[in-house]
């Protein structure tokens, strides 16, 4: 099949990129000669390389009726979210068959795209049609895995942003636990600052910085509140520009004071772990992370918490009825060097049904990926914060979403880098925003990008 891998400046991500990438460490063991998976004469092995979060959980328990329906079984190899990208790439890059399918987040899957190593699924979905039903899946979730016009993913659940807060301690408080839409980001401030320790060791906010990427997209939630662009007309980054500077001192200052004091290290778990124990007044998860908010085992607070768009209306003087996220997700993609293609992604296909996707939302409080799933009545009267995450689907922009290009990845490492930086005071953040520009203008005139030069269409266009 033709390969359509869209290359920056005539560079692709070869294995010396990669290195660069993700390290020697990580790259020496990512990189050991693939091993052959061990023979199985009962019938086919699909294999999948996940991050194990509530939607591949999810998928996961389903594993064993597709094996039952269809003698194929299907192997998922878990990795810790921080290892993601690293050990993807490294599958990739090497030109490895170990795995049958990945599972990328989207900011890591312009760069696995960009190693021409992924299958195209145009053809795929042409063919599927009533099966998969491509048309009912969200756009958004869809384009997040589309680049240069071609099809790479099939996404596993939707996903964008909420504030969940305890209404129960802002009534306490005296304060009017908030409505839909109308937080600024000054109110927000001050609810923080306020209900931090208004009960004994109840810290006011709580949220997740690690891995470094995962600080930058947070961040990236306030840029787009505040209007923020990623890079000018002439493909200057704005990483250091005055909205970005503001942004980040609005965080350093206002917010990262009211949390747990280590709160720099912590990643999904300990951010949910925090909240469900009722350590913390509100958060922002993601919409993959709200059925640890329901876990009848873990948390004590499902029914003191409310749902509703992000906080940050107003920063920066926007003018936004409702504050914009971010748009980001997963999705099942193929490896090229598989020899089990159309194995695969028939179970893709089915595990994408309408039926499995209800399911998935009924039982686990996963937000489905199709329009039909979101809109059912059951659904929305099962999950609630559902109609508040498509308020916030529609709130968000489509020119902030984050640019498709395979450096993004890298991009945002090295940015969130620097913002870890400045959050723990090491450096002002005018120092470590400089410093994070700097990086991305040499990643970028490396790989070929015209930057302060570049006219015309920007190069994801």
């Amino acid at each position: 099949m033709k390969t359509h891998r869209k290359k920056a400046g005539g560079t692709g991500i070869d294995r010396r990129r990669f290195l660069k990438v993700v390290g020697g460490t990580a790259a020496a063991v990512a990189l050991a000669p693939p091993r052959k998976a061990p023979a199985q004469p009962k019938g086919l092995t699909l294999k999948a390389i996940i991050h194990l979060y509530p939607p591949t959980g999810a998928v996961q328990g389903l594993l064993p009726a597709y094996e039952k329906e269809t003698g194929i079984k299907v192997v998922f190899d878990q990795i810790p979210f921080g290892e993601g990208y690293a050990k993807q790439m490294a599958e990739l890059v090497t030109g490895g068959a170990r795995y049958d399918m990945l599972t990328p987040w989207s900011f890591w899957s312009n760069g696995e795209i960009g190693t021409g190593k992924l299958e195209v699924l145009d053809d795929y979905v042409a063919k599927a049609g009533p099966a998969l039903d491509w048309n009912d899946i969200i756009p958004v979730q869809r384009d997040l895995f589309k680049y240069a016009g071609h099809q790479y993913g099939v996404p596993i659940s939707s996903q964008t942003f909420l504030l969940a807060y305890r209404h129960d301690i802002y009534s306490a408080a005296g304060l009017t636990p908030p409505r839909d839409g109308v937080l600024t980001s000054d109110a927000f401030a001050a609810n923080v600052k306020k209900l931090h320790k208004f009960q004994k060791d109840v810290y006011g906010m709580v949220w997740h910085h690690k891995p470094v990427a995962a600080a930058a997209m947070s961040w990236a939630i306030m840029f787009n509140a505040a209007g923020g662009r990623w890079f000018d007309e002439r493909l200057n980054p704005l990483f250091n520009s005055p909205t970005a500077a503001l942004v980040t001192e609005y965080y350093t200052k206002e917010i990262i004071p009211y949390m747990p004091p280590d709160v720099l290290t912590y990643g999904n778990t300990e951010r949910d772990e925090t909240y469900q124990r009722g350590l913390a007044v509100q958060q922002i998860p993601p919409l993959s992370r709200i059925p640890a908010i329901f876990d009848p085992q873990r948390s004590k607070v499902q029914d003191k918490t409310t749902f509703v768009t992000v906080p940050f209306k107003g920063l920066g003087g926007t003018k936004y009825e409702r504050s914009p996220a971010v748009d980001e997700g997963w999705a099942f993609v193929i490896n090229k060097n598989s020899k089990n293609k159309k194995e695969a992604f028939d179970f893709i296909v089915w595990a994408s049904t309408r039926e499995k996707q209800m399911r998935m939302a009924l039982e686990s409080a996963i937000a489905p990926n199709r329009a039909s799933v979101l809109a059912d009545k059951d659904v929305r009267a099962k999950h609630g914060w559902l109609a508040v995450a498509e308020r916030q689907f529609k709130a968000n922009l489509p020119e902030a979403q984050f640019p498709k290009i395979p450096e993004w990845g890298e991009i945002m490492e090295k940015h969130g880098n620097e913002l870890h930086i400045a959050y723990a005071r090491q450096a002002s953040v005018k120092e470590a925003l400089d410093r994070s520009n700097a990086a991305v203008v040499a990643l970028l005139k490396e790989r070929g990008y015209k930057v302060g030069t570049h006219s015309g269409k920007m190069p994801w266009e």
